[in-house]
């Protein structure tokens, strides 16, 4: 038995899947986002696997910058109106 849950994710907005068939990430199909920090805009692949903190990005993300996330099917915004109760970021 794999010690992680594998999530399947859909954009709240839109309900489209945002699985990504052609990245996989843990041997398996990655969560594909739009990402934004300042000025710079890309991609991110997520681990599917919940408790995994694998990922790939268009460009590299410094530990302690804060990015946006956005469904890559209609651009909508996912950030959340909580924060992290550990780092205070925005969560998605």
């Amino acid at each position: 038995m794999d010690p992680y849950y594998k999530l399947t994710v859909k954009c709240p907005s839109c309900g489209q899947e945002l699985g990504d068939e052609s990245k996989l990430i843990d041997g398996v199909p990655a969560i594909k986002l739009i990402t934004q920090i300042g000025d710079k805009n890309g991609t991110i692949w997520l681990s599917s696997y919940y408790g995994s903190y694998e990922y790939e990005s268009t460009f590299k993300i410094n530990e302690g910058e804060i990015t946006t996330f956005k469904c890559p099917h209609c651009l909508k915004d996912l950030t959340s109106s909580e924060n992290c109760n550990v780092c205070h970021a925005p969560l998605v």
